[in-house]
């Protein structure tokens, strides 16, 4: 039986039955077809991805979203080097206090917009493996929220400024306290942000730096408290204070340095992703194009075996004689169809007198 093309299951094309966003404009792919373009962007629309891997990655996200991620990562990377170099630069006596009170505070305001971008809610399409930290609607809040802490510290401190007030200098101080506990919901998302996106070694150096922050960090205040109220256990208090200054440091330099590197490994899953896509668009039209030669074959060879068929019969017509003769002297001719009998052709008739029954002599007589 010839097969037609556009019935061959793997050959057709496929109709996004769900929410789908685009992967370049995030439009609403819902009732396409798979293999046509987006009508907003013009990208092609592939079909589901295969599950070939346990779970999916930052790869395999919306192209829209990756780039969001990219420009967020990179923002929090340039305050981080922003940092750093204002802070060198006040050192060296380079700036001013207050060009450099300045420049924190837009430092301040550029970290607080890039991390509210990085913890923006991912999308969950068919795919998406479930994650109980990028996924926590709390956490991602919190992490968002508390980088507002930076902006009311320089708030307060340009307050005490321009008042010369005490008291918001105090208040600006203590804010501060909570920029700095505030990198811990942060890291804890960027952490799993790491792992999501395959660079497992940044997010176990965002939980290390989020232990050394958490824990000596809190350590550092209470001990610094106990020692502006004058318990200082002999040598204990003077000589962890220090040592825990040195650990939190650490910490929040190695966070520095992992969002730097998370904002390079971004950069990088935005052209992994389209060179992923461009595969995976080439594999699909392979498929389409083997499972229409594959039809077309099929149809052929049916069409081949009907020939075949056609022309057996024929030659078995033509080979069989109506009549098979029984010797070369008497060859019988059968007679025609539907002739009717002769008048010589004798038949065996019944006898219409004879009795099955002998009669007695006295019924002869």
């Amino acid at each position: 039986m010839p097969i037609e093309p556009a019935t061959h299951p793997t050959s057709q094309p496929g109709t996004v039955t769900k929410d789908r966003p685009c992967q370049n404009c995030g439009y609403n792919l819902r009732g396409l077809e798979t293999g046509g373009r987006c009508p907003e962007c013009g990208t092609p629309i592939s079909s589901r991805r295969p599950h070939d891997r346990l779970t999916d990655g930052l790869v395999d996200a919306p192209m829209w979203y990756i780039k969001q991620i990219a420009l967020a990562m990179g923002l929090m990377a340039a305050a981080v080097v922003g940092v750093i170099l204002t802070w060198l630069a006040f050192w060296l006596s380079v700036l001013p206090g207050i060009v450099m009170l300045a420049a924190m505070t837009l430092l301040a305001g550029l970290w607080f917009a890039a991390s509210w971008i990085a913890t923006t809610r991912r999308p969950i399409e068919d795919h998406t493996t479930p994650d109980p930290i990028l996924d926590h609607d709390r956490l991602r809040l919190a992490s968002r929220w508390s980088q507002a802490a930076g902006l009311l510290a320089f708030a307060l401190i340009w307050t005490a400024v321009v008042t010369s007030l005490r008291l918001f200098g105090v208040l600006g101080g203590l804010a501060s306290i909570g920029v700095l506990f505030g990198l811990v919901p942060l890291g804890i998302y960027l952490s799993a942000l790491a792992d999501w996106s395959g660079d497992t070694g940044v997010g176990g150096r965002l939980r290390a730096a989020v232990w050394c922050i958490a824990v000596c960090g809190s350590l550092l205040i209470v001990l610094s408290g106990l020692g502006l109220i004058g318990l200082t256990f002999g040598f204990l208090v003077p000589v962890l204070v220090p040592i825990l200054s040195l650990i939190v440091m650490v910490g929040v330099g190695l966070f520095g340095w992992s969002v730097i590197q998370l904002s390079i490994g971004a950069a990088w899953a935005i052209q992994n992703s389209i060179e992923a896509e461009q595969r995976r668009l080439r594999l699909e039209e392979k498929r389409r194009r083997r499972a229409q030669q594959a039809a077309e074959q099929a149809e052929r060879a049916a069409a081949a075996m009907a020939e075949a068929d056609r022309r057996f019969e024929q030659e078995m017509d033509e080979q069989i004689p109506d009549a098979i003769p029984l010797s070369d002297e008497h060859p019988h001719h059968p007679p025609p169809k539907g002739s009717p009998s002769g008048p010589d052709e004798k038949k065996i008739q019944p006898a219409t007198d004879a009795t099955p029954y002998e009669l007695a002599p006295e019924d002869e007589q």
